[in-house]
């Protein structure tokens, strides 16, 4: 039997080329040792170009997967301001990084009435962009069914302010 470890670049072993002869009259020699060496060299690099793919293509995933939670995300924002004689409403949005907290809306109410809304959601990334994911449905929902908005503002309250949100906040 023969064993020779399969090295990757910076030195790890990735595993080993075992090879084995069922007949003892065929010793392995030096030579044999030797081809196998080359051969675990290639394999090694072989493998570790595989491991390399993967993690590539793991990335670009990602990437695509990122770039869709952004237009999801934006599409939670208004596409236009709103026509309001006397005001003039400008809005810019740019997470920090792909995804984020930040958060507005201009939600029509009974009466000719606006609501302008803006919160920041803690943190970044996308347990942050999911937070105000839901405190867009959520916000609109209350402005929705209540009347007042002191009622409808404590309710949206209530809902941001159990436990389950493990130290997230919204303001």
């Amino acid at each position: 039997m023969m064993c020779v470890p399969l090295v990757a670049s910076e030195g790890q072993v990735l595993g080993v080329l075992q090879i084995d002869t069922v007949d003892p009259r065929h010793r392995f020699n030096r030579d044999d040792l030797e081809v196998l060496a080359s051969v675990a060299c290639q394999a090694a690099v072989a493998v570790e170009n595989a491991q390399l793919h993967e993690i590539a293509l793991r990335d670009q995933l990602l990437r695509t997967e990122l770039a869709q939670g952004r237009r999801v995300q934006k599409a939670f924002l208004p596409s236009s301001s709103p026509e309001l004689a006397g005001y003039d409403f400008f809005a810019f949005y740019e997470p920090a990084n792909h995804l984020g907290g930040d958060y507005y809306d201009y939600i029509p109410l009974s009466g000719g009435r606006l609501a302008v809304m803006l919160g920041d959601v803690s943190g970044k990334g996308t347990p942050a962009a999911l937070l105000m994911a839901k405190l867009s449905a959520e916000a609109r929902y209350c402005l929705a069914i209540e009347p007042s908005l002191n009622t409808a503002i404590s309710r949206l309250n209530n809902v941001f302010s159990d436990d389950s949100w493990e130290g997230r906040f919204v303001t």
